[in-house]
């Protein structure tokens, strides 16, 4: 082979290397969603020692200060040598003389080994939004620590980054979102829907009582001028299939009146999308929560084009 093709297959190796870096880099590299230039230091906690490093918990020596670390912010550890390894968290659990940072995950990556002495601040890493598109406002029932609603998210983003997610509370990825308290009380007082979405995606898994249709009635028909998402309820073998039907029934019926109203059906093997159990209530599987994502991410690409 000559010099020339030598070179010439190097090219054409790096152009389809940055080329697929381009295309799949989103997906395997989640850091490349934070603004790493937009970084700010909210608080310098000083020195402390690590005791557990995992992939989703942080444990450390506990001292007071770091009581105050916000799950919204995310917490920089730097090593004796001064690198950096970044941490975001859902909860924090307080134990004698330990405290760890649960539920999270690494931005960049795992430390390797437990690190020792190390220097920890408190950060704030922005999200990338850059020619944003679209805007989408996420509505769940629950406040989401346990539910399936931020890999939706995660997902959603992933295949479309210029996404915005717009809400009044962060994930522990730092997407926006909105709960959704269906009580006639809660209603009135905590639902909010930001004015700047374009869409807005309502993921309820619980089983609907009368006045909770009411408020989602409320809500569907408050938010006109939005293309709103909203799933019908799998019908699952128990006493509470009637009132999943007439909670069916509801949407359907408000998607013939309004045409901004989208319906996903979830519909198919009940046993495969919902599950009913008397302590743990109505809730979707993992089965249930992926085609409601996979029905979104369909939908927000035929929205965008």
């Amino acid at each position: 082979m000559t010099v020339k093709n030598i070179i010439l297959t190097l090219l054409t190796i790096l152009i389809v290397s940055i080329w697929d870096f381009n295309k799949k880099g989103y997906h395997e590299f989640p850091q490349l969603i934070y603004d790493w230039d937009q970084k700010r230091t909210i608080k310098d906690h000083g020195n402390t020692r690590t005791y557990k490093l995992s992939h989703n918990t942080l444990g450390l020596y506990y001292n007071r200060s770091l009581e105050s670390i916000h799950e919204n912010n995310t917490i920089e550890v730097l090593d004796e040598r001064g690198r950096p390894f970044y941490f975001r968290f859902m909860y924090k659990q307080i134990m004698d003389s330990i405290i760890e940072f649960k539920g999270g995950i690494w931005l960049t990556q795992i430390p390797k080994k437990k690190l020792g002495e190390v220097r920890l601040k408190e950060v704030d890493i922005p999200l990338i939004i850059k020619d944003h598109k679209i805007s989408v406002g996420f509505i769940g029932i629950t406040n989401d620590k346990w539910g399936g609603f931020k890999t939706i998210r995660k997902n959603i983003k992933f295949s479309y980054p210029k996404i915005n997610f717009l809400g009044n509370q962060k994930d522990v990825f730092g997407f926006e979102y909105s709960t959704l308290d269906i009580t006639p009380e809660g209603y009135e007082n905590n639902v909010e829907v930001p004015e700047q979405c374009e869409i807005v995606m309502i993921l309820i898994d619980k089983i609907p009582e009368d006045e909770d249709l009411e408020s989602i009635q409320k809500l569907l028909s408050a938010t006109k001028d939005k293309l709103l998402l909203v799933h019908t309820w799998p019908l699952v073998e128990s006493m509470k299939a009637e009132k999943l039907e007439k909670a069916n029934n509801l949407v359907r019926k408000l998607n013939e009146k309004n045409q901004n109203i989208f319906v996903i059906d979830l519909k198919g093997g009940s046993e495969e999308l919902a599950q009913y159990d008397e302590n743990k209530g109505y809730f979707l599987t993992s089965f249930g929560y992926s085609l409601f994502k996979t029905e979104v991410i369909e939908i927000i690409g035929n929205y965008k084009d």
